[in-house]
């Protein structure tokens, strides 16, 4: 891209459109990254941007990728929406447009951008008296995706996938403590002997 107007829209396009990624800002609150979840957002952007700057002809399967290995690697989620491979398209194809000349087409692009609802989607996550049939499930997967490619609103599903996965690694955690402990036991003397789980 020539200008800086250019640039700063396409950097601006990233930043909203991670800001209304659902999957990323569901990470960032709940602290997947790590106390410095935040920043790990804003450098995302950072290093989206640079990668573009810095490479010719980026392919939306590249993109997703490397998204793919950042969510991996900083805040341990996987995007198993759709979600995913449509903001890798978006940012792909708002580059091309800005690098065109048509930055303000992109610019325009950016109103009409929604935040997540990330709130609701906490409540859905937390409610263990609410079930959800794999078949409900796997529609409103599909009805999300659908709305996400008309206007990047991508609803709960991804963030209940999200804590799904974030919530089922923790109890693979605490099931592995609760074992140890059913196999330590207090001897006569007080102490306390942690003998290695039996291989199944």
């Amino acid at each position: 891209m020539a200008t800086a107007e250019p640039t700063l829209i396409f950097n601006q396009s990233v930043e909203r459109m991670f800001q209304g990624w659902t999957v990323l800002q569901l990470a960032v609150q709940q602290g997947f990254g790590g106390q410095h979840s935040r920043e790990k957002a804003a450098w995302m952007v950072e290093a989206v941007c640079n990668w573009f700057q810095e490479n010719d002809g980026i392919e939306p399967y590249e993109l997703e990728d490397f998204l793919t290995a950042l969510l991996d690697n900083e805040f341990d989620t996987r995007a198993e929406d759709g979600s995913l491979q449509v903001i890798a398209r978006n940012i792909c194809t708002n580059f091309a447009l800005c690098r065109s000349g048509q930055a303000s087409t992109v610019a325009e692009s950016l109103e009409s951008l929604p935040k997540p609802d990330v709130s609701r989607c906490i409540a859905d996550a937390t409610d263990e008296s609410q079930d959800v049939s794999m078949d409900e499930d796997s529609n409103i997967g599909n009805h999300n995706v659908n709305a996400m490619m008309n206007g990047m609103d991508i609803g709960s599903t991804s963030q209940h996938n999200a804590v799904a996965d974030h919530s089922t690694s923790q109890e693979n955690r605490n099931s592995t403590q609760t074992n140890n402990e059913e196999t330590a036991a207090p001897d006569d003397d007080g102490w306390t002997v942690v003998r290695k789980p039996k291989k199944k």
